[in-house]
């Protein structure tokens, strides 16, 4: 029997930000929350943000993550009423609660796995077009190095600036360039002196953009070394097991 853990970064979007009143729609109305919201998380450092769209009434609700332009995942199950949207992902082990006031959406978000618990502050507002479209917006698009003054901590040198661009409108996401290369060479190592296999894949279609799998038929060799690894992994007793088919 193989036992194996997977790890995974998600990239995140530039979203713009906008402000808009839902005191049209009912409070109780699954129209109150229906459309295109600009959502971020916070949590003690820089709003990450990103687009949320969520559509559907009673058992169809849904809300649906956007990667930069394109839609990403969904939600397992939603649910608004007396003014209180929560949206869960399963698979995520993620659950946001909001209330809708003034027409905006405030609350936590909580990643609630066995033995851990992590909290973010959740706020989104909905989505407005702009007004005036840059005709003449430079071009920015593409994969850019930005060089670091001294090397990190952890070893890293440079970051790179993936851009995708439609007209005026960006989603961009910054990603560490040879600090993950010589992390991964490090947790390779210490895999391998534990009698585990390390992978990592880098994503076809974005570059930077890595998952790392650690595999061994030794289950108790891999929560050793999952426990130990140079950089803390969220639940080391979380694993994950083959199924024939």
């Amino acid at each position: 029997m193989r036992t194996s853990q997977v790890g995974t970064i998600v990239g995140i979007i530039l979203a713009g930000s906008a402000a808009a009143s839902a005191s049209a729609h009912g409070a109780d109305s699954a129209d109150a929350v229906d459309g295109r919201w600009d959502a971020s998380l916070l949590n003690n450092g820089p709003a990450v943000s990103f687009r949320l769209d969520i559509a559907g009434a009673g058992p169809t609700l849904k809300a649906t993550f956007y990667d930069g332009f394109r839609p990403y995942d969904a939600t397992t199950s939603a649910s608004f009423h007396d003014g209180k949207l929560v949206l869960s992902a399963e698979h995520y082990l993620t659950t946001i609660t909001a209330n809708l006031q003034g027409g905006e959406l405030t609350g936590p978000t909580v990643l609630q796995g066995p033995g851990y618990s992590l909290k973010y502050d959740f706020h989104a507002v909905r989505h407005v077009e702009s007004v005036a479209t840059a005709v003449n917006a430079p071009s920015i698009a593409g994969s850019w190095e930005i060089p670091l003054e001294a090397p990190s901590a952890k070893g890293e040198k440079a970051f790179r600036f993936i851009v995708e661009q439609h007209g005026a409108e960006v989603a961009a996401s910054i990603l560490r360039v040879d600090g993950d290369t010589v992390g991964a060479r490090q947790r390779r190592e210490h895999y391998t002196a534990r009698r585990c296999k390390y992978w990592v894949f880098e994503e076809a279609g974005l570059p930077g953009a890595f998952i790392e799998f650690a595999e061994s038929e030794d289950q108790a060799a891999l929560s050793a070394a999952l426990a130990g690894a140079p950089e803390p992994v969220i639940d080391p007793a979380r694993l994950y097991q083959e199924v024939e088919l």
